[in-house]
């Protein structure tokens, strides 16, 4: 299958998003030449957790700014400012 490149441009800057398979060494290359020094966390609901965590684990921890990825509940009753504020709270923990 063929990798797309799909650019959205918002007022601050042109973000790429990349459709097709076998994006993870496209993915961490993005993260090695925007953000070297930075943080780096992922949040995820549990079942794109379930489908991709082990994978994304393994191509995150060799970039030294990984620290952690954090899951909620999947499904609509998760998007709640309840949910919000446990997310809040893990990064801040972090």
């Amino acid at each position: 299958m063929q990798t797309r490149l799909l650019r959205i441009k918002t007022d601050v800057q042109d973000i790429p998003h990349y459709i097709g398979h076998g994006l993870w060494q496209e993915f961490v290359s993005f993260i090695e030449l925007h953000y070297p020094t930075s943080a780096i966390f992922v949040i995820t609901d549990t079942r794109l957790l379930e489908l991709y965590g082990s994978d994304l684990h393994h191509q995150l921890q060799r970039l030294p700014g990984f620290t952690e990825i954090f899951a909620f509940p999947e499904g609509e009753g998760s998007k709640s400012r309840q949910q919000k504020a446990l997310l809040e709270d893990q990064l801040l923990q972090a």
